[in-house]
C-alpha cells in the first residue's frame, strides 16, 4: 500500500485530495451530533437493546442509525471510529444495487454478534451516495467485522462492481460520543478499475 504524506495528492487521484477529508469529517461530525441528540432525547431508554432510527432532515436528506449497545454510547468513554465514504459508479446496474442493498441489510442484522460494536449510521451524501459512521468501544470490533464471511464477500466481490473509489477514515472520539470531536488517525484510499485487477490503494497517517 502506498504511503501518502499529510498533504500529497497523487497525479490522477483527485479523490485523495485533503479537501475531501475536510468535507467527509464535517459530514461524519454531523452524523455524530444527530446520534448524540437522539440518545440525549431517549436517555430514559438507554438500557434497551438494539434499535433502528430513521430520520429525515429539512430538505429531505435521510439519516439512519442502528444503535446496537446504547449504554456504551452514553458513558463518555473513548470510542473507536470508522468512517466509510464511497463514490459509486453512475449509472449503477440494478442487479448490483439490489445485491448491495441485501448485503447491507445482512450486515446490519449481524451487528450485535460483533463484540464492542456500538452503532452503525448512514447519511445521504448526494448523487445516490451514502456515507457511514461506525462507532466501537474497542478496536477489536473492526477485526471481528472483517472476519464476517458476508463482509469479506462484499469487500472482495461487490465493492469493485459498485464503487469507483472509497475513502476509509479511522479515528477516535477521545471524550466519547456526547461531548467530543472526531480525531482522525489515518485514511485509506481504494480506487477500483478493470475487472480482476487489484484496486489502487494508499494510506495517509494523520499526526
Amino acid at each position: 500500500m502506498i504511503e501518502l504524506a499529510p498533504y500529497d495528492t497523487p497525479d490522477c487521484k483527485p479523490f485523495t485530495h485533503t479537501c475531501h477529508t475536510t468535507s467527509d469529517v464535517c459530514t461524519l461530525e454531523h452524523v455524530r451530533r444527530s446520534l448524540a441528540s437522539y440518545l440525549d432525547r431517549a436517555a430514559d431508554d438507554a438500557a434497551g437493546g438494539q434499535r433502528r432510527i430513521e430520520l429525515t432532515e429539512p430538505g429531505g436528506r435521510a439519516i439512519r442509525h442502528v444503535v446496537v449497545r446504547p449504554q456504551g454510547l452514553c458513558d463518555h468513554q473513548p470510542l473507536v471510529v470508522v468512517g466509510f465514504c464511497g463514490c459509486r459508479y453512475k449509472p449503477t446496474g440494478r442487479r448490483v444495487q439490489e445485491e448491495m442493498a441485501q448485503v447491507d441489510a445482512d450486515l446490519v442484522d449481524e451487528l450485535s454478534q460483533h463484540t464492542h460494536m456500538l452503532s452503525y449510521s448512514s447519511i445521504e451524501a448526494g448523487d445516490g451516495d451514502w456515507h457511514n459512521l461506525v462507532l466501537m468501544s474497542h478496536g477489536d470490533a473492526s477485526a471481528h467485522w472483517r472476519h464476517s464471511a458476508r463482509h469479506g464477500w462484499a469487500v472482495a466481490s461487490l465493492s469493485p462492481r459498485f464503487y469507483q473509489h472509497i475513502r476509509l477514515h479511522n479515528g477516535r472520539l477521545p471524550q466519547g460520543l456526547m461531548t467530543g470531536d472526531l480525531v482522525l488517525t489515518s485514511t485509506k484510499y481504494y480506487e477500483f478499475g478493470a475487472d480482476n485487477c487489484a484496486p489502487w490503494q494508499a494510506v495517509r497517517r494523520w499526526s
